[in-house]
């Protein structure tokens, strides 16, 4: 996989963790994130790796989840997405 982190000007984001995973349900229809790939985003806000597919059980989704200090969150199921997020509001 291939991505591209920018903030809402469009600027690269470097350093920003992409978290590839499933999720596993449990006892009390509780969730578990099951990692499949870990990233970090060059100074280009680019990120490439691959996962073994084997580890994602027929069926079940990858979700992807993006985060870095001082930005807020991003998590979503994957579909041809670059990622673009704002700054958090400074207090």
């Amino acid at each position: 996989m291939t991505a591209k982190v920018t903030d809402s000007l469009g600027r690269p984001v470097t350093n920003a963790v992409v978290d590839i995973h499933w999720l596993k349900s449990g006892s009390n229809d509780h969730l578990r994130k099951m990692d499949l790939l870990k990233l970090t985003s060059d100074r280009d806000g680019i990120v490439k790796g691959t996962y073994n597919e084997a580890l994602l059980p027929k069926g079940e989704h990858i979700w992807i989840e993006v985060s870095k200090a001082g930005y807020s969150g991003y998590s979503a199921e994957p579909h041809n997405i670059e990622v673009t997020w704002d700054e958090k509001a400074s207090a």
